[in-house]
């Protein structure tokens, strides 16, 4: 019996001893399990506390780019009232610019008209002399004949 009690105590201590290796190795195995767990931790509250950061960097962005869009509708806004007043103006030089050719047609016809009227008052005056030298001859002529009727009546007179 002694033989046998002490091969189930021996048994009993090589069970005991590798309990106590697969505790140790479980311990271990714990160990690494709860080091990973926290490194999973800590790299999760890392990428939280990143996902952060870039939501507020996706938001800063946002408000950048609706507040450049909002300036560039401004400036093309700019743009566009530029581009009409710039057609008005041009639309305005071209009105300017017929009535420019107009006028200046206009005041060569209108020396025309005064050249031709300064030829006719030319004309006009040299007719009213020519008219007054005329009616002169006329009346000298109307003179003479008074005068040979009258001295042709003298001379019948005579004669009679």
């Amino acid at each position: 019996q002694k033989a046998c009690g002490s091969e189930v105590i021996q048994q009993k201590q090589q069970i005991e001893l590798e309990l106590k290796q697969i505790i140790q190795l479980r311990n271990d195995d714990n160990t690494r399990y709860k080091q990973a767990l926290e490194d999973a931790t800590l790299t999760i509250h890392e990428k939280v506390k990143e996902l952060e950061r870039l939501k507020i960097q996706l938001q800063e962005e946002a408000k950048s780019r609706w507040e450049l869009e909002n300036e560039l509708a401004k400036a093309t806004h700019r743009i566009q009232e530029s581009k009409s007043q710039c057609n008005q103006i041009i639309q305005e030089r071209e009105t300017l610019l017929v009535k420019i050719k107009t006028l200046e047609q206009d005041k060569a016809r209108l020396l025309r008209l005064e050249e031709d009227l300064n030829r006719t008052k030319g004309m006009l005056e040299s007719e009213s002399r020519l008219k007054v030298r005329l009616e002169n001859e006329k009346q000298q002529i109307l003179n003479d004949l008074n005068q040979w009727k009258s001295q042709c009546s003298r001379k019948e007179e005579t004669i009679r």
